[in-house]
């Protein structure tokens, strides 16, 4: 029996907000190393900034970058992820 997978023509938005924030995930991650370091740029960055409610706001966003590092360190799944990617981008399937 010959089974067909259609896709639908739109994207589930759920399941594309996912893609669009593992993106982007992957590639904050590519552009600075880690997320580790993207939250002591983070952190610098909120030194700088004077007392108010942005500061407070920018500060849930440290904690997220923060909240990522751990759990990227805790399971490699992440890394194989990226490692995937990359060999879609040099044309070396794994």
């Amino acid at each position: 029996m010959k089974t067909i997978f259609l896709m639908p023509e739109k994207a589930h938005p759920i399941n594309n907000l996912e893609q669009r924030m593992v993106e982007l995930n992957i590639m904050l991650f590519e552009n600075f190393g880690s997320f580790d370091n993207v939250f002591a740029l983070l952190q610098k960055t909120y030194e700088g900034l004077p007392e108010g409610s942005e500061k407070v706001k920018f500060l849930n966003l440290i904690l997220h970058f923060r909240c990522l590092n751990q759990i990227t360190s805790g399971s490699p799944e992440f890394l194989e992820i990226i490692d995937e990617r990359n060999s879609y981008k040099n044309g070396f399937l794994p």
